[in-house]
Order: C-alpha cells, then structure tokens, then sequence
C-alpha cells in the first residue's frame, strides 16, 4: 500500500498538476495583495481628497487636491508593474520545473535559451532602455498625467504615462509620443510654483517712484480679485529695473503663482497695469509690455 501511494505521489502527471496548481495560488495570491495595497492607497488619497474639496478655494487646498491624484495614479502604475513582473517571473520557473519533472536535459536548452536572450537583448536594448527608463519615471514620481513639460523633444501636458512611451499634446494640440529612453532631462512646470513676469518698457524720464506706487496699487487690488487671487502664492513685487537704454527703461513685475495660473496671472497683471498706468500718465515706451517667459498656455 505504501509503494502503492509512494507511485502516486511520485508521478508525473500529479507531480505537474500540484506545480500547476501552486504556480496559480501563487499569482493570485500576489495579485490579491497588490490590489489590496493599489485599493488602500486609493482610499487614502479619495478620504484627503473629500475632506478638502468642499472648501478647495485656496491654492493650498488644490494642492492637495492634486497631489492625491498623483497618488492614486502612481499607486495604480506601481501596482500593475509589480504583478507583471511576479506574473512573469512565477510562470518561467513553472515551465522550467515542469521541464524537469518531465525529464528534460535542460542544459542544451538552458545555453541556447542564453544564447537567442542576448541577441534578443542586443537587438532589444533600445526597448530595454526605455522599459527602465519608464518604471524610473513613475517610482520617482518626476512627472504624472496632467502636468505640463519640458522633455526635450515636445513640451505639453502629459497624457499617458506608459513603461516604453510617454504621450504629450502641445500647445498647438499635436499629440508627441517622446520614448522614455530618450528623455534625459525633464523640466516640470506643474510642480510647487512658477513665476508670472512681466517686463515693462517705460520711456526714459519715467518717475520710477511714481511707477512703484502704482505697481503697489496694482497689487493691492489684485490681491482682493476672487478670481486671481486663487492662483497667487504671495504678492505682485516690483523686481525693478531690468535694463536701460537711450530711450527706454524695462522694469521688471513678477508674482509667484500655482503651476496652472501663471498664463492667467501674467494676462490680468497686464491688463491692470496698462489701466494703471494710462490712468497715472505714465507713457509705455514703444513695444509695449512683454511678458519674459512664454505661459504653460
């Protein structure tokens, strides 16, 4: 009886349908986990998200509000990368022990499998480069879905994070499929906060005392706009003189502002500024004011 049961355990095929079964245990087990932890991460960020949305009227607020986005989609990237990669590492060991059970020499089959994987990978490495350069993107968090970038190749806002592409529509709404291999350097203007500025070319016997009360005015009374406001994180300063020439003084304006105001800013500072100053008499030099770097917008 006990060579009988001995036989049973020892045979092929059971042998191959407890590895079969233990490899699937195994994958949904993992798959469980990660879901739990995808779904825990999810709520937390959703709770952070409830508590400030009903009163997300200051700029600290949308913060929050964004930042539990990002938290939500990185947990959800994160997440379906780790059960691939244990999906695909539990099922080659479950073909190579099942090779084993079966009888196989897998010594023939082991160099020629590391033979055709490095001209695999010879040939595959731009791929491989961009797959470490995705999964690096998204751990580090250097940018997410929404945010407005620089990239090298395009500049524009982030559609889709993927492992080998990234996909970015323009201002002029082309939509860039940039490789992540081939992303070097990111500059990410929808993180902390971006400075409006404004350059104003003033003729050359401008009272610039005169012109710094009404930049302070101008301040004032964008401060207590409801629907600029929102976007500032400090108050409109006079930086002061930019250049000078024979006939012009450029004076610089800046504000501080979230990452998404800093076009709307720029345009309602303008277009206080010129009231003001056609209300002071100060005459603008010719070019009017320009706005020193370009707007996400």
């Amino acid at each position: 009886m006990t060579d009988f049961i001995d036989q049973i355990i020892e045979s092929t095929p059971l042998q191959l349908l407890i590895l079969l079964i233990s490899a699937i245990v195994l994958d949904l087990v993992i798959r469980r986990v990660v879901r739990r932890a995808v779904k825990r991460a999810v709520a937390k960020a959703d709770a952070r998200r409830d508590d400030v949305q009903p009163v997300a009227t200051s700029t600290a607020a949308l913060s929050v509000l964004r930042i539990s986005e990002r938290t939500k989609q990185r947990a959800a990237a994160i997440g379906s990368l780790f059960t691939g990669i244990t999906s695909l590492v539990i099922w080659i060991a479950t073909v190579v022990l099942g090779l084993q059970i079966m009888g196989f020499d897998l010594l023939p089959l082991i160099a020629s499998a590391g033979f055709i994987g490095a001209a695999i990978s010879f040939g595959a490495q731009h791929s491989i480069r961009d797959v470490l350069s995705g999964v690096s993107i998204i751990l580090e968090d250097e940018f997410g879905v929404g945010d407005f970038v620089d990239v090298g190749p395009a500049i524009g806002t982030v559609l889709e994070i993927g492992l080998r592409t990234t996909r970015l529509r323009d201002a002029a709404g082309v939509i860039w499929h940039v490789r992540n291999g081939e992303i070097t350097r990111v500059a990410n203007r929808s993180q902390g906060w971006m400075l409006a500025t404004v350059d104003l070319p003033v003729v050359i016997d401008t009272d610039l005392a005169q012109l710094r009360d009404v930049v302070e005015i101008v301040a004032a009374k964008m401060s207590t706009d409801t629907q600029i406001s929102n976007w500032l994180l400090g108050s409109v300063k006079y930086a002061g003189v930019e250049s000078v020439t024979a006939e012009t003084i450029v004076v610089r304006i800046s504000v501080r502002t979230v990452p998404d105001g800093t076009a709307a800013v720029s345009r309602a500072l303008r277009e206080e500024l010129t009231r003001a100053l056609l209300k002071s008499g100060i005459r603008l030099s010719h070019g009017g004011s320009t706005e020193s770097y370009p707007s996400p917008s």
